[in-house]
């Protein structure tokens, strides 16, 4: 097994969450910022296999024209990270759509706190789309670079749910070692209505593999 470094008392994840006066604190990841420091891809992706904890926040849904809020996740969800032959694999526990992960360096990720919605989408009436918990921005000044210098995943997967196949997708930036932080993408067609969802996910490593 490889070393694992250690964390700072006060998580990224936690930091992204507080109220602003802790969340400002010194940057913590910032070994993971930039490609001079990225380690061999193997190693890292040694450090990263093990149990994880992933929790979705808050989102929206837009089904045809209209958009509606999505409600966070009461429930934790569990799965193990695998380092297979053709890369890292995100197993769910119970069920649930396996995930091939790849890794990213030619894409620019941008997001704001506010939803970036499609033109033409309308929200729906009485409905108050939630604020993501994060912007870009935040989380790179917390980490101390541009998120797009961090190593990123991006995992892909499929499931048939009720006749409907559904596309996932998960964007998830590591912005510390035991910590993922990202954006859940649903895709479908439903009695010939176009369905997009997204969703902030959170990830927090449980332990390692042997």
């Amino acid at each position: 097994m490889h070393p694992r470094p250690s964390l700072p008392t006060l998580s990224i994840l936690a930091a992204l969450l507080a109220p602003p006066a802790l969340a400002q604190q010194e940057p913590t990841s910032e070994y993971l910022c930039g490609e001079d420091r990225f380690m061999d891809q193997s190693m890292l992706e040694s450090l990263l296999t093990g149990r994880w904890e992933a929790h979705l926040g808050a989102g929206y849904a837009i089904a045809g024209p209209t958009v509606i809020a999505h409600p966070a996740d009461p429930d934790a969800h569990f799965g193990t990270l695998d380092k297979q032959e053709d890369g890292l694999v995100l197993i769910p526990e119970e069920g649930g759509v396996v995930l091939d992960l790849d890794w990213v360096t030619d894409q620019t990720w941008r997001f704001d706190r506010e939803p970036s919605l499609p033109e033409g989408v309308q929200v729906a009436n009485g409905t108050d789309l939630p604020i993501l918990p994060f912007s870009s921005d935040e989380v790179g000044d917390l980490v101390g670079c541009d998120i797009n210098e961090l190593p990123r995943l991006v995992g892909t997967g499929a499931a048939v749910i009720d006749g409907v196949t559904m596309e996932f997708t998960y964007r998830l930036m590591l912005v510390s070692y035991k910590e993922f932080a990202g954006f859940q993408e649903v895709r479908a067609t439903a009695h010939g209505i176009p369905v997009f969802e997204r969703r902030p996910v959170m990830m927090i490593l449980q332990f390692e593999s042997d």
